[in-house]
C-alpha cells in the first residue's frame, strides 16, 4: 500500500470486483487505500491479478479501482496502480453486469507492440464483416459494433479469421504483426509473415489493457 489504509469491514468479501477509472459505479465507496504493483520477473497478469487481489482481501474491500495498467511501463514489465474501496456488494455487482451488457454487441481489437520499434515499424490494416476499420496502431484499441453479437469476420492484411463471440467468448482480441529475420550476405533482413490474433480471456485484464493504452 501506498497510503495508510483502514478497515472500512469486519466482513471478509464474497467476490472482490476490479473497475478502471473511467467506469461508472453506482453506489457510494469509502476509500481504504492506495497501492502499486510492480512485476519485474514475471510480468504476466495470471501472476499479477492474485496479488492485487490478496491487498484487498487484507482490508476486507470488495471493489478496486485501477488508475493505470501497461505492460514495458515505467521501466517495469507489468505496472498496476489504483485504489481500494468497499461498496454496497449487490449495487457493485449491478454496475459490473452493466459494464460488460454494454459490450454485448462490441468488437475490441488491440494493439500493443511495448517498446519494439521493429513490430511497430510494421502497418496492420482491420476490417470486420467488410467494414474497413483502417490502420490500427501501437498503443491503439479499435471498438465497432457488430451485425451479429455471436461472431465476426476479422481480416488484416492477408489473414483472416471468423471470431467465435456467444455467451462466455471474450470479445476482446489482441493483434501483432508476426515476423522473420535473418541475415544473408552480410545484411540483415526482417519478412513479414502475417498477424496474428489472440482472445484476451481474461475479461478484467483485456479492459484494464484497453482502457489504459494512451495513458
Amino acid at each position: 500500500m501506498t497510503t495508510p489504509a483502514v478497515f472500512v469491514s469486519d466482513i471478509q468479501p464474497k467476490e472482490i470486483l476490479l473497475f478502471t477509472d473511467k467506469d461508472t459505479i453506482s453506489c457510494a465507496l469509502k476509500k481504504v487505500g492506495d497501492f502499486v504493483v510492480k512485476e519485474d520477473i514475471n510480468g504476466s497478469w495470471p501472476v499479477a491479478k492474485p496479488k492485487i487481489l490478496d491487498i484487498a482481501r487484507k482490508y476486507n474491500a470488495n471493489c478496486m479501482v485501477i488508475k493505470t495498467f501497461g505492460y514495458s511501463k515505467r521501466n517495469h514489465l507489468l505496472f498496476i496502480e489504483g485504489s481500494i474501496f468497499y461498496g454496497n456488494p449487490d449495487s457493485l455487482r449491478l454496475s459490473y453486469e452493466q459494464i460488460l451488457l454494454n459490450d454485448k454487441c462490441k468488437l475490441h481489437i488491440i494493439r500493443d507492440e511495448g517498446d519494439n520499434p521493429i513490430r511497430r515499424a510494421f502497418t496492420i490494416n482491420v476490417s470486420v464483416d467488410g467494414k474497413d476499420l483502417g490502420t490500427i496502431k501501437s498503443k491503439q484499441e479499435i471498438v465497432t459494433d457488430l451485425n451479429n453479437c455471436d461472431n465476426a469476420l476479422l481480416k488484416t492484411n492477408s489473414y483472416q479469421e471468423m471470431l467465435d463471440l456467444s455467451v462466455g467468448k471474450s470479445r476482446y482480441y489482441y493483434v501483432t504483426q508476426v515476423t522473420t529475420g535473418g541475415s544473408a550476405a552480410h545484411s540483415v533482413y526482417m519478412g513479414i509473415v502475417g498477424a496474428r490474433f489472440q482472445p484476451i480471456d481474461d475479461i478484467d485484464q483485456a479492459r484494464l489493457w484497453a482502457l489504459n493504452l494512451k495513458k
